[in-house]
């Protein structure tokens, strides 16, 4: 009982302690490199295409010795013959490298996506309407007052590919890895 009672009072005043430094909360968005499909076989072309943008909420949870804990929904359109999209819920640990209005970082972490909107017919097609991937990124964050600027370069793989499409034996199946340019405005 004693035991239980020291681990649970430890576990409360580091929740304390966590919650008691800085939270940066504000958005996320950019553009995606290279295809969200790929395709094979077949004569018939599908059209398939992928909005060029990511865009969502962040919030950055700031601990000590230049760690962080960041938290992202970050949104994707998709067009295959029907419309939906895609949301991405990234958790990264990031390093920040050195003190001062400039701080380069890296960071890593898991990535849970869910694909949705699509009609009945393509949500069929849906193998995985929700995986988990790796993460990795890397940037350079600016800060000014209280804005912090943060451009990065992001890669994700996937575990399974969302998309399995297969009309006319036409394999159209959603990329699994992912690169894009994000740039973070909080404060």
């Amino acid at each position: 009982m004693k035991r239980t009672f020291s681990t649970l009072a430890l576990f409360v005043l580091g929740s304390v302690g966590l919650m008691a430094q800085p939270v940066s909360v504000g958005l996320k968005g950019g553009v995606p490199f290279g295809d969200a499909f790929t395709y094979s076989g077949g004569k018939l072309t599908l059209p398939a295409s992928t909005q060029h943008w990511i865009l969502g909420p962040m919030i950055e949870f700031h601990l000590p010795l230049g760690l962080s804990i960041e938290g992202d929904a970050l949104y994707r359109r998709y067009q295959i013959s029907d419309s939906g999209g895609e949301w991405q819920f990234p958790i990264l640990i990031k390093y920040k490298f050195i003190p001062g209005p400039a701080r380069p970082y890296v960071g890593a972490g898991l990535n849970f996506n869910h694909v949705t909107g699509f009609s009945k017919l393509l949500s069929a097609q849906l193998p995985h309407p929700g995986t988990t991937g790796f993460t990795l990124e890397g940037g350079i964050e600016f800060q000014i007052l209280r804005l912090r600027l943060a451009p990065e370069l992001r890669f994700t793989h996937w575990g399974n590919p969302n998309i399995d499409f297969n009309p006319l034996n036409i394999a159209l199946k959603s990329s699994q890895n992912q690169a894009s340019v994000l740039v973070g405005v909080s404060f």
